[in-house]
């Protein structure tokens, strides 16, 4: 701790004096109340599993592809199904990983597991 606030001594304690808590020597503890430290306990659960964050297929650029050109669908079309832009599809196909909610969206679609635990 610093030093006392009301002697300059050094400071020991914590104390409030006329509503107002300092830092205290052993001595001027007595112009007030001593605020004691208590422990606090917290509870946690008991083993916290990890988190696990499903990974996306490798393959969904091709598999998004050759899913859309075997029904004959535009890149619009496919996005329009899936209720994205069209933009969102051109992104997947060049490469581009998507949101989880998109891949979802497509699995449901296509019928296919595109994320892996």
């Amino acid at each position: 701790m610093a030093e006392c606030e009301v002697c300059g001594k050094k400071a020991t304690k914590r104390a409030e004096i006329e509503g107002v808590v300092m830092n205290v020597c052993d001595e001027c503890v007595k112009f007030g109340k001593e605020i004691v430290a208590r422990n606090v306990i917290v509870k946690t659960s008991q083993r916290q599993k990890p988190l696990s964050v499903p990974e996306i297929s490798l393959d969904l650029p091709k598999i998004v592809r050759e899913y859309r050109e075997k029904r004959q669908m535009s890149q619009a079309q496919l996005a329009a199904a899936i209720l994205e832009k069209a933009s969102v599809i051109k992104k997947i196909e060049e490469g581009w990983i998507p949101p989880t909610d998109v891949v979802k969206k497509l699995e449901k679609l296509i019928g296919t597991k595109l994320l892996e635990e």
